[in-house]
């Protein structure tokens, strides 16, 4: 259907200023128009919007039958406007800016980008023109998280996971330094194998020691785990000589976590999780495993 309303003789901008722009922090700019001879503005409208895009699972029914497919939905899960130009004047020819600042909240989500997790914020002006079809401008932004409030929070001394597995000749323990990471830094730890008491370590010596840096997406019906990072161990210098409950075998490790949106976070249909997974490989064939959850922020 063709507006019966004629194209606004005007142009719209919207710039911001700074960055990054993070959670916690206000979010400032300025939308510039341009407007040419005879126009007329009764109101003008932004909006910064937070979309997040998710699959669901949707049930079809057609002549021969039914089935379940993933599709894709979105949710509007934050939502701010504030008034532009207010009571201002337009004049015609004359370029009027109208300066505008949102406070981000702390608990609002981030921008979150990946293989299937998706959270975007975008600012949207709109005009309400007279006798015209009404001007929008809309730009995406990216929003980080809020600045770490100080260093990552390592663990006590000699911790190690409480959720260790065990076969019948080795107990596993994983330890992680520091349980709160930004992107860009390195999680640090050591992996602890000892035998249980009294039993001979020379019964399934460990072949190879593999970790592994995880990251785990939920968009709604879906999940998507890949491994980011990885170490092996394999040389026999690394793994050999007898493992006794006095003489554990240890190994440190030290792995990145890259820079990309995804940080840690939960919000709605939409997941982002991180883990460090060690896997320890006897000479039986039986292998060991562990994970040990990471919360990692944003750039700092």
């Amino acid at each position: 259907m063709i507006s019966r309303f004629r194209r606004s003789n005007a142009d719209l901008f919207i710039e911001l200023e700074g960055g990054p722009h993070r959670l916690g922090n206000a979010i400032k700019g300025h939308v510039t128009l341009l407007p040419g001879e005879k126009f007329e503005m009764r109101g003008g409208q932004l909006e910064l919007i937070c979309n997040e895009t998710y699959w669901t699972l949707v049930r079809r029914t057609t002549r021969t039958g039914s089935a379940e497919t993933n599709e894709i939905a979105s949710t509007v899960i934050r939502e701010y406007s504030q008034p532009i130009y207010g009571e201002t004047r337009i004049a015609n020819l004359m370029p009027e800016v109208g300066n505008f600042e949102f406070n981000m909240p702390l608990n609002a989500p981030p921008t979150v980008r990946g293989q299937l997790a998706s959270i975007e914020w975008r600012l949207k002006a709109i005009l309400d023109v007279a006798r015209g079809r009404d001007i929008s401008r809309e730009i995406d932004l990216v929003v980080l998280t809020a600045p770490d409030a100080g260093p990552s929070s390592p663990m006590p001394s000699g911790h190690a996971s409480s959720s260790g597995s065990q076969l019948s000749e080795r107990n596993l323990l994983l330890s992680v330094d520091s349980l709160r990471v930004s992107m860009g830094g390195t999680v640090e730890g050591v992996i602890k194998i000892t035998p249980k008491e009294g039993l001979n370590s020379a019964a399934a010596p460990v072949d190879s020691i593999r970790i592994e840096l995880m990251r785990s997406e939920k968009s709604g019906t879906r999940v998507f785990d890949l491994g980011v990072g990885l170490l092996e161990f394999r040389e026999p210098e690394a793994i050999a000589g007898p493992i006794t409950a006095g003489s554990p075998l240890e190994i440190q490790y030290s792995l990145t976590i890259p820079e990309c949106l995804l940080a840690t976070i939960a919000v709605h249909e939409t997941a982002v999780t991180w883990r460090v997974r060690a896997t320890v490989c006897l000479g039986n064939g039986e292998e060991l495993e562990i994970s040990q959850g990471v919360t990692v922020r944003g750039s700092d």
